[in-house]
């Protein structure tokens, strides 16, 4: 993998969970956090949820798209598809 190297990943937010808990489909991540979607709190907790989950820094997870919605998507830096991927099966149903 090159450095500056990056995947993305379509992400799901349900905002105001009783628990916070992610979950992988295989194509979309869904991410339940216990914020509400105020004031930038959930987008900020989602890249702290996404980072410790995938074993990065928060600094490397960026929302590329959806800022007001629920539906994102997210840059990984120094991370192929593949290796995300790898990653985050293990929050899937499977």
């Amino acid at each position: 993998m090159k450095r500056g190297e990056s995947a993305n990943v379509a992400v799901r937010v349900h905002p105001r969970s009783s628990r916070e808990r992610i979950k992988w489909d295989g194509q979309t991540l869904h991410v339940w956090l216990t914020v509400p979607p105020v004031d930038g709190r959930a987008n900020a907790r989602l890249v702290e949820v996404v980072a410790t989950a995938v074993g990065i820094p928060r600094s490397a997870v960026s929302i590329v798209t959806g800022m007001a919605g629920r539906s994102k998507r997210l840059r990984i830096a120094d991370m192929t598809d593949e290796l995300l991927t790898t990653r985050l099966a293990v929050h899937g149903d499977a």
